[in-house]
Order: structure tokens, then C-alpha cells, then sequence
């Protein structure tokens, strides 16, 4: 009996669990939300009848629900909230169930905006999904990932997609509020005319705060300052943002400061992009490094970047050191092109100079048409250190025909190494 009461068991406990979760997973639900119902109701049902079923109305019923794990929160496409509210996304998910907030029906994207000097959503939880929403016009930040300064316990696992932020009137459109965040992707959206940058991830008041982010397949444009901004923090400016972030196939340009700008970090990953900018008001298509208290940048790659300058003041990729000592290691140009009006690929230093170490520019295209503009300088790759690697190149001649390598003020011989004029 007690052989067969085992047997039993064995065969029945992976049903028995295969059950469990079947009915865990139906205890997530829908809820929807419409502007033009009547009177809001507990929002179960998409359909406006009059009853206690219908949609909740307002971001103010949306943020006093509460939702569980694998819940979905739809909103009306086509529909445009202006409540002076935040959108408050204070409850979590868990793996594999996030809570998402999206839209249902056809149509445009619905519409999150407000002219109340608040921002237009907060998370304050995890596992968070937010997709297919339009902010704009707002007079703050557009999603702001907010922890309540307490980074024990770090938001974790959101994921913004498909979204339009347009116009948002102070901040950048997404921010992490120097708050501990991980493992959060940006992927998919456009980003336009923001009061300050795109997408900011910036360093808290601990060590390596912000980490495991992915950044891929967005348009940012005409930002007021940086596209993408890995940061330090303000509090603590000798923190970084941690590691491990993933920017690639993005298309960044008309940046008022940098298209991607890299104070701090490592474990970085740059692939696939595009950047450009029509203006001479910014630095260079990236900026690595150039903050005023000693940060760390270290395994940096960039690979398969197309870099389109169309002014002739910007440099391509900048090592833009501060008057501080600085350490930047394991630096990798890769497989990329640069080519426009630009002026040049550089390494540059401060009144101390930076610290390199390990930089390794291969198989790349320099294609720039007037490198003698700025600084008089006809190099197409200008480093300001010695150990600096410069292999397998394509230099193409300018208009002045110039074409060369500088290497810590000397001019290098640009045809050895595999390098090759064009």
C-alpha cells in the first residue's frame, strides 16, 4: 500500500503543479480604461453601459485600483487624458507577469498629457510593462523611475516599448531620478522634442545604482541636450551609473549636446547605431569621460556605428577629458564609418590628461571631408596617448587632401598596420 501510495504521488505531483500554476495564471485580469463613459466604474468590461462594470474614466481611478501580478490595463486608442495627475504605477509584478499598460481597440496610440507641472507617469514598483502610449505635451518628465530613494530595494524589470514622447517641458522624457533601477529596456519609441535629453540614466548615491539596461530600435531627436546619457550622480559625483548597459540600432541626431554621451560606466556596449547632427553646438557624435570629478569608463566597445556629422566642428568619437585625472580602459572602435563634415575621430585630454589604456581602433572607415578646420588639423584620428592601437583602416582623403594619423602629437604612419589611404 505504501509502495503504491508513492507511485501515486510521483505521477500526480507534476500535474498537481502544472494545475497550480494554470490557476495561478488565471487569476490575472483585464481592466480597461475609456474617457468618453459617463461615470467610471470598476473597469472590467471595455464597453460604456451605464453599469458598475464599465471602464475606469481617469488616471485618478486607474492609480487607486489595485492590480495584480499578470494584470493587463488597456486604454482607449484614440482617447487623450489632460488630468492634472500622475499616472502612479506603484504596484509589481513578478517574473514572467509583469503588469502591463497598454491600449485596446483601433486606432492612434492613446494620449497621456497635461499642462499641471507633474510628470506624466512615475513606476514605483517592478515588472512593469508600459506600451503603445502617447505623452505629450507635458510640463515635466514623461516617465520618471522613481524608487523613493531607497535603493535596498531597487525597482527591477520594466520595460518600455513602442511609446511617443513628444514635447515634454522639463527633464528628459525617461529618467531613472538618480534612483536604483536595473534591468530596464527602452525599445522601439521616438523621442522628440524634449526640454532637456532622451533617455537619462544617471548614478545615485551608491555604488553601480543603475545597471543591466537596453536601449535599442528608438528615434531621438531635436532633444535640447544629450540622446542617450549614461551618468554620474549629482549627489555623490564620483559614483557612476554601474554596468552592463546595451545601446544599439537606435537612430540618434539632432542632439543639442551629444547623441550619446558616456560619462561613466563599464560593460558597455555600443552597436549599430546611427548619429548625426546638422549644428555645431555639441561635442561629438559620442562623448566618452569629460565630467569634473575622476570617473571610470572601461570596456567600451562600438561597433558598426555610422557616424553622419554634417558640421564641421564635430568630432566623431571624443574622448572629452576634464581637467581631472581620469582612467578609461579597454576602448574599442570597431567596423564603423564616419563620414560627413566632421572633423575627426579624438582622443583628447585636460590640463591633467586622461589615463588610457587599452584603445583599439580596427577596421574602420574614416571618410570626413575637412579635417583642417578645427584646430588645424588634418588628422583624421588624433589621439592623445601612445597606447592607442590603430589597425586594418580605411582613411579616405579630404577635400584639402589630407588624410593621417596623430598619435600623441605626432603624426603616425597611417600606412602600416594594415591601415590604407583611399
Amino acid at each position: 500500500m505504501v509502495i503504491k501510495l508513492k507511485l501515486l504521488l510521483k505521477w500526480a505531483l507534476p500535474f498537481i503543479a502544472i494545475l497550480f500554476f494554470l490557476t495561478m495564471r488565471t487569476w490575472a485580469a483585464d481592466y480597461y480604461v475609456d474617457v468618453d463613459c459617463a461615470t467610471p466604474g470598476n473597469g472590467t468590461t471595455s464597453s460604456c453601459d451605464n453599469d458598475a462594470n464599465d471602464p475606469f474614466q481617469t488616471i485618478a481611478n486607474v492609480n487607486a485600483a489595485t492590480f495584480s501580478a499578470g494584470d493587463n490595463i488597456y486604454f482607449q486608442a484614440t482617447d487623450t487624458w489632460t488630468q492634472a495627475a500622475t499616472l502612479t504605477l506603484d504596484q509589481s509584478g513578478t517574473t514572467g507577469n509583469p503588469i502591463t499598460y497598454g491600449k485596446f481597440g483601433a486606432g492612434a496610440d492613446p494620449i497621456i498629457t497635461n499642462s499641471n507641472n507633474v510628470t506624466a507617469i512615475e513606476t514605483d514598483g517592478s515588472y512593469i510593462t508600459i506600451q503603445d502610449i502617447q505623452i505629450i505635451n507635458t510640463t515635466e518628465i514623461g516617465i520618471i523611475l522613481d524608487d523613493a530613494g531607497d535603493s535596498s530595494t531597487p525597482q527591477r524589470n520594466i520595460i518600455m516599448q513602442r511609446l511617443t514622447i513628444d514635447n515634454n517641458g522639463s527633464g528628459c522624457a525617461i529618467s531613472n531620478g538618480q534612483n536604483a533601477v536595473n534591468h530596464i529596456q527602452v525599445l522601439d519609441s521616438t523621442i522628440t522634442n524634449t526640454a532637456l535629453g532622451g533617455i537619462c540614466f544617471q548614478g545615485g548615491s551608491h555604488a553601480n545604482d543603475i545597471h543591466d539596461t537596453i536601449i535599442s530600435g528608438n528615434v531621438i531627436h531635436d532633444v535640447s541636450d544629450d540622446a542617450v546619457l549614461i551618468h554620474k550622480g549629482t549627489s555623490n559625483p564620483i559614483t557612476c551609473a554601474g554596468s552592463r548597459h546595451y545601446i544599439y540600432n537606435n537612430l540618434l541626431y539632432e542632439a543639442g549636446e551629444n547623441p550619446i554621451d558616456l560619462e561613466c560606466g563599464s560593460y558597455i556596449v555600443v552597436s549599430g547605431n546611427t548619429t548625426y547632427n546638422t549644428t555645431s553646438t555639441f561635442n561629438a557624435d559620442i562623448t566618452i569621460g569629460g565630467v569634473t570629478h575622476p570617473p571610470y569608463v572601461g570596456f567600451l566597445r562600438v561597433v558598426n556605428h555610422t557616424f553622419a556629422a554634417s558640421h564641421s566642428n564635430i568630432k566623431e568619437v571624443s574622448f572629452a577629458a576634464s581637467d581631472h585625472t581620469e582612467h578609461m580602459e579597454n576602448f574599442q572602435l570597431l567596423q564603423s564609418r564616419s563620414y560627413g563634415e566632421g572633423n575627426r575621430a579624438q582622443l583628447s585630454d585636460g590640463t591633467a590628461g586622461p589615463d588610457f589604456d587599452r584603445i583599439y581602433i580596427f577596421h574602420n572607415v574614416f571618410d570626413l571631408v575637412d579635417r583642417s578646420v578645427v584646430n588645424q588639423s588634418s588628422w583624421e584620428l588624433d589621439a592623445d596617448n601612445t597606447n592607442t592601437n590603430v589597425k586594418n583602416n580605411i582613411f579616405v582623403k579630404d577635400e584639402g587632401d589630407h588624410y593621417g594619423l596623430n598619435i600623441d602629437g605626432v603624426q603616425a604612419a597611417w600606412d602600416v598596420d594594415g591601415n590604407q589611404p583611399q
